[in-house]
């Protein structure tokens, strides 16, 4: 069987999403002076829920999201850098869709 397309999600399969999550909110939160003493990702998880409930692009859920932890910690960021994590995944995973077309093509 010859297949045409192949097709599969970025988030967890062609990036380390977690650890990603972590350690963009870990540095944002520390670059503005706070350590957390709790994990951050079952935060993260219940508030990107909520922001998913509406109907919106996922980058502003992010932005969205990274603004929100920073709040629950008592901060604030400024939007360019809630969305830095995402801009930099969105690009690396456009980069590994051309290797893989390529790899799939040859």
């Amino acid at each position: 069987m010859k297949f045409q397309y192949l097709t599969f999600d970025c988030y967890g399969t062609l990036i380390d999403w977690r650890k990603g999550i972590e350690a963009h909110l870990g540095k944002l939160l520390r670059k503005n002076g706070v350590v957390p003493k709790k994990k951050m990702f079952p935060i993260y998880v219940k508030l990107e829920a909520e922001e998913e409930s509406d109907s919106k692009p996922y980058r502003e859920v992010l932005k969205n999201t990274a603004m929100r932890i920073a709040s629950h910690f008592g901060m604030s960021v400024p939007e360019e850098q809630a969305v830095q994590r995402y801009d930099r995944d969105a690009e690396r995973a456009r980069k590994k869709r051309i290797q893989a077309r390529h790899l799939i093509e040859c």
